[in-house]
C-alpha cells in the first residue's frame, strides 16, 4: 500500500496494512537523558525522559526497550523530547518497544512516549508501543504515543495498541497527533488497535 503524506490530519479510518518480522530486543534503557553515559536516573532513583536535540552524541536507537517511565514533572514527551535538531540531522528508532509509559500532566499533555518539534527527521520502523498512557488536567491531549508539533516524521512497519488518552476534554489524535502547520508526518505498513478515550470528544487531528 503506498505511503500517505499527513500535514495536519490523519482521518480516524486510514488503516494500512501491517507485517513486522521478528526481532529479538537488545536492551532496555533505564531512563534517559541527552547524555547516553549517564544511569538515565534521577537522584531518587527515578527513570528520567531522554531529551535528544543538536547537541546529543546519541540520535540513534536499536533495539532498544522503554518501559516503566512515568513524567508528571513535564508536558511534552513522557520518554523522548526531541527538539532544536538541525535540518539535516536524523533520530532513528529501530526495532524498538514503548510499553505502559505514563505522561500525566495537571496542564496540556502532549505525545506520551515521544514529541517531535522543530527542524530535522525522526524515522520510527519496526517498532510497538503498547499501553501508554496521556493524562492532562486540561480540556486538550495530544497524542498517547506521538505529538508532532513542527518535525518531519516517518513511521513505519509499526504496531501501536491499547494506547489511553485521559482528560476532562478533547483528544487532538488519541494515538499520534500531528499539530502545527510545518509538521508532516509520512505512516505506512501500520496497524492501530484497541485505542481508549475518556473526555468529551476526539478529533480527527492524527489517528
Amino acid at each position: 500500500m503506498s505511503k500517505k503524506i499527513m500535514k495536519r490530519s490523519l482521518a480516524l479510518g486510514a488503516l494500512m496494512a501491517f507485517v513486522i518480522t521478528g526481532s529479538a530486543w537488545a536492551e532496555e534503557l533505564r531512563g534517559a537523558d541527552s547524555n547516553p553515559k549517564t544511569e538515565y536516573r534521577d537522584a531518587n532513583g527515578e527513570k528520567i525522559r531522554i531529551i535528544v536535540n543538536a547537541e546529543s552524541d546519541k540520535k540513534s536507537y536499536e533495539g532498544y526497550k522503554f518501559t516503566g517511565f512515568l513524567t508528571k514533572d513535564a508536558t511534552h514527551g513522557g520518554v523522548f523530547y526531541i527538539s532544536s535538531l538541525n535540518k539535516d540531522d536524523v533520530v532513528n528508532f529501530n526495532n524498538c518497544e514503548f510499553i505502559d509509559n505514563d505522561l500525566i500532566t495537571t496542564g496540556e499533555g502532549h505525545g506520551g512516549v515521544i514529541w517531535v518539534g522543530g527542524s530535522g527527521d525522526v524515522v520510527i520502523t519496526n517498532s510497538t508501543f503498547k499501553n501508554n498512557y496521556l493524562e492532562s488536567g486540561t480540556n486538550r491531549s495530544y497524542g498517547a504515543s506521538i505529538c508532532n508539533d513542527s518535525g518531519k516524521l516517518t513511521i513505519d512497519g509499526c504496531y501501536f495498541s491499547g494506547d489511553t488518552v485521559k482528560g476532562p476534554g478533547r483528544a487532538y489524535g488519541v494515538v499520534i497527533d500531528i499539530s502545527g502547520k510545518d509538521s508532516v508526518t509520512k505512516i505506512s505498513n501500520t496497524t492501530f488497535e484497541k485505542i481508549w478515550f475518556s473526555g468529551t470528544s476526539s478529533n480527527t487531528n492524527g489517528k
